[in-house]
């Protein structure tokens, strides 16, 4: 497409003469990035939470130049403590809650280990339990509690 074409219509682009043309050689420091302190930060918030009308919120955000993002960031902020007061340790190795936590769930852990190898050891007792009844002919619908003559030979569920 043609540069000088616009909708199918060509034109002339507008010229300037080159005596007013001007080039500015100054170098312009980047933007600085905008730093609110706590107290700014908690007046917006605030004063956010106070707008009950429609439009109210949005006109308060235009007026400081600030986006609703910002207002979600400052809340996460005050909800961890960063804005008001000490902060928060960041740290979760620190907090009693989280420690007592791991502390039951490594004891949970070495529970289900202990219980899965005391099940593997009754699966071996059963299956050699089972082999002794074939070599003797019986099988095990046969066998009943009467076959015990001790109380120890129970198995101990049946102790009970």
């Amino acid at each position: 497409m043609d540069p000088h074409t616009l909708n199918g219509r060509h034109e002339k682009p507008e010229t300037i003469s080159p005596e007013l043309e001007v080039v500015s050689a100054e170098v312009t420091a980047p933007p600085k990035r905008r730093r609110r302190t706590a107290a700014y930060k908690l007046r917006v918030l605030a004063e956010a939470d106070a707008c009950e009308q429609r439009g109210e919120l949005g006109a308060m955000l235009r007026r400081e130049g600030i986006y609703h993002s910002d207002l979600a960031n400052w809340r996460k902020q005050k909800a961890q403590g960063q804005l008001g007061g000490t902060p928060v340790s960041r740290s979760r190795r620190s907090d009693p809650a989280f420690v007592e936590a791991v502390q039951a769930q490594t004891e949970l852990a070495r529970e289900v280990r202990q219980l899965r190898r005391q099940l593997g050891r009754a699966k071996q007792i059963i299956d050699i339990q089972k082999k002794a009844a074939l070599l003797l002919g019986e099988t095990l619908q046969e066998m009943s509690l009467d076959d015990f003559t001790d109380m120890e030979d129970l198995p101990e569920d049946d102790q009970s």
